[in-house]
């Protein structure tokens, strides 16, 4: 009877480095490739030499970023909501008009006009 194949045989590590981009769980990366989960951890250390969250944060990098050109493609073609939350996100725009310290007296009311309850 043939030996069952090894984590080795059955991860491939350019799908491995592919799956990472989707930021699994190691349950579903272990799942993927039919292997057990210290198995997984077993192949990332001998063939990345990191844990299976530092291979995971490192493959999502560009998976981030790809995320991020589409928003800004998809505002800059004129979605007028996605250029408002990209302005939030990035720019720190909010709904909410706040005076800048320095301008705060000029909007404040004068005493006299104020109402003491």
């Amino acid at each position: 009877m043939a030996r069952p194949a090894t984590a080795r045989a059955r991860i491939h590590k350019n799908e491995l480095e592919k799956l990472m981009g989707f930021y699994p769980s190691e349950q579903e990366a272990a799942d993927w490739f039919e292997v057990s989960i210290s198995s997984l951890r077993r192949y990332i250390k001998v063939q990345f030499k990191c844990s299976f969250e530092q291979l995971r944060a490192k493959k999502f990098v560009r998976t981030k970023i790809a995320i991020k050109r589409a928003q800004i493609d998809k505002a800059l073609k004129g979605d007028n909501s996605m250029l408002i939350w990209l302005g939030k996100q990035y720019l720190g725009q909010s709904d909410n008009v706040e005076p800048a310290e320095d301008e705060k007296e000029q909007y404040e009311r004068p005493a006299s006009m104020r109402s003491d309850d």
